[in-house]
């Protein structure tokens, strides 16, 4: 990852906007209709905060944190014609099955080599395992963090916690810039470790 991205401190930005097709992608998914209330990066609580206001990539944040590979459960996908690729899933961990994080992301494959591009369709891994295991370059810039209510806690099946549940607008940058992905990060009601 760059080591620019990763040590700039975390901006903060009031109400982002999501991409026009990403917000489609939104409008047929499990979080249809849930209002986002964007937050101020510094009230995030913890162990959201921690989890949640970096700027590391999700998928080794939250292997770390639960102490074990994460997996990566598809639960729609599709393309548009401009090479966009979306997908809306949850991370569970690889041993526990235990959710971890509820995501729609939209991708760009044509930043993407072929072979990439391959990997990423077949769906094997998060994104942020497979750019690490491949050490493509890239860095995480949140865009926004967001409470969303806990009755979005079925999205995880069982979710232990309070009132409401956080989340990012997070994009992930590759050399020079490019643009790779934006995801809208949504994590269960999680306890410290």
């Amino acid at each position: 990852m760059w080591g620019s991205l990763e040590s700039m401190a975390v901006e903060e930005v009031s109400e982002p906007v999501l991409t026009e097709s990403l917000e489609g992608f939104l409008g047929n998914s499990r979080v249809a209709g849930v209002k986002f209330e964007w937050v101020d990066p510094k009230k995030v609580p913890e162990p959201y905060c921690g989890l949640l206001v970096h700027r590391r990539d999700m998928t080794s944040t939250l292997q770390r944190f639960h102490g074990e590979e994460i997996a990566l459960e598809i639960l729609r996908q599709g393309c548009e014609g401009d090479g966009s690729y979306f997908r809306e899933v949850v991370l569970r961990g690889a041993t526990s099955g235990k959710p971890v994080e509820y995501g729609v992301i939209e991708v760009v494959l044509p930043n993407f080599s072929p072979s990439m591009q391959a990997a990423i369709l077949e769906g094997g891994q998060p994104l942020g395992g497979l750019l690490n295991e491949t050490a493509t370059e890239y860095g995480s810039s949140p865009l926004g963090y967001f409470a969303v209510p806990a009755a979005v806690a079925e999205l995880f099946s069982a979710s232990p916690g309070g009132e409401v549940l956080y989340g990012r607008y997070n994009q992930l940058l590759g050399e020079g810039g490019i643009w790779l992905a934006r995801i809208i990060e949504i994590l269960p009601g999680v306890e410290e470790s």
